[in-house]
């Protein structure tokens, strides 16, 4: 349940229109900003969602439900970070400001053709498996 009010939340807020008024503006900052906080284990919550992910794939918590997790992993990205034109706007003006070449290739399209791939494991969890694998070595 909390993870679909939070979704409704995040979606809701990041849709912008034009006739958004001043507050509404300065509000969906504000909760963009929050959105970046250290909250739980001193980590944001979108990294607190990729760690639920990372456990999921590794098969230390099965019963996370996958696909709002990942839900709201997205809506997440897309409101702290913006859309992949957005990015890519952004780091063309920052390299013309530094005085940097253009670069060679689109990242958009570099993006669209990569293949789909499993989350590396934690660092707690290869530790956790490095753990049990010695203790069924010393039985």
């Amino acid at each position: 349940v909390l993870l679909n009010i939070m979704y409704l939340m995040v979606e809701t807020i990041r849709q912008e229109t034009e006739e958004d008024n001043l507050e509404w503006r300065a509000m969906r900052e504000t909760f963009r900003t929050d959105l970046g906080v250290s909250l739980y284990n001193n980590e944001p919550f979108s990294v607190m969602l990729f760690g639920m992910v990372t456990k999921f794939c590794s098969g230390h918590a099965p019963h996370f439900p996958m696909k709002k997790v990942l839900l709201l992993l997205w809506k997440t990205v897309l409101l702290s970070l913006g859309g992949f034109e957005d990015l890519q706007v952004l780091k063309v003006k920052k390299r013309e400001a530094l005085g940097l070449p253009p670069l060679p290739e689109d990242s958009i399209k570099v993006i669209r053709n990569m293949r789909a791939a499993s989350p590396p494991a934690s660092a707690s969890d290869l530790i956790e498996q490095q753990q049990k694998r010695a203790r069924r070595e010393h039985k």
